[in-house]
């Protein structure tokens, strides 16, 4: 006698049991879909915050404030235009930030004497990384997982070849300029001439000031007078010591070291560590 395999085979599914397993299917991939497209704007994200510091670096040696201000505003507008509300389309760039993103960030401030001071690879990194940053919002939303990360990728590869840039420039300026301290009264950079004069100034005045304290002009007091008018001159110059280690590319410090080192000199010597950096202690 056969036995019949009909008791052994699954019954048919009903309508709501398929649609149900249809439904859970999209929404495993709805949910995959937004893990990707979260991973991507986090990488974006984390690629613009690291251009915005590159260029508030920029900002924060130039000579003249109104270029360190454009500076810092466009640092702003790259943070603002990778940040994930406004890639997804819950915040938009304004006109200004626009225009600060389209090339103006290397034109500087137009009320100063000159473009801001920065390198020819600087300059055309500075360009790509604006260009790169202000795309990213422009992405589609069914493309964001594919098109981000290329832009991240390329964003950052940008924002290190000119941070390179700017590397091989500093370190040809420390061969040249090798011999000497980087405050002195022959230096070719307005800050350091700046930050020698006020160390002058300061020096003569505690003199002068501590002479007449003393009442007298003898060779003694001349001396004393001296030794105290020295010490602020003392604590200038290790603080640009400091800040010239900070600054200087062969080490390869980080930019926690380098903050690290810069506070320091501002504990020293606030005064010429500001005249030094162009920027107060933070």
């Amino acid at each position: 006698m056969t036995i019949s395999p009909l008791p052994w085979l699954p019954l048919p599914a009903t309508f709501d049991q398929v649609a149900r397993v249809v439904g859970r299917g999209f929404e495993q991939g709805a949910r995959a879909a937004a893990g990707e497209d979260l991973a991507a704007m986090h990488r974006a994200a984390a690629a613009g915050a690291r251009a915005a510091a590159w260029v508030r670096r920029l900002a924060g040696r130039q000579a003249a404030a109104a270029h360190g201000r454009a500076l810092e505003q466009t640092a702003r507008a790259l943070a603002r235009a990778s940040s994930q509300d406004v890639v997804r389309g819950e915040g938009r760039l304004d006109e200004q930030e626009y225009c600060t993103l389209a090339g103006t960030a290397v034109l500087g401030a137009g009320n100063a004497d000159g473009p801001p001071d920065l390198h020819p690879g600087e300059r055309t990194a500075l360009l790509a990384a604006c260009a790169l940053t202000v795309a990213m919002p422009a992405t589609a939303p069914d493309r964001r997982s594919a098109e981000l990360p290329l832009l991240a990728d390329e964003l950052a590869g940008t924002v290190a070849t000119g941070e390179r840039a700017g590397a091989a420039r500093a370190a040809r300026r420390a061969a040249a300029d090798g011999g000497r301290l980087a405050l002195g009264a022959d230096d070719h950079d307005p800050r350091a001439r700046r930050a020698h004069r006020g160390l002058t100034e300061r020096a003569f005045y505690v003199f002068e000031l501590d002479l007449a304290h003393q009442g007298g002009h003898d060779e003694d007091a001349r001396r004393r007078a001296l030794t105290t008018a020295l010490a602020p001159v003392g604590r200038g110059a290790a603080a640009a010591a400091l800040l010239r280690v900070a600054d200087d590319p062969a080490l390869g410090l980080d930019g926690d070291q380098r903050h690290h080192l810069t506070r320091l000199a501002a504990d020293l010597d606030p005064r010429t560590t500001r005249d030094l950096t162009g920027r107060t202690r933070t």
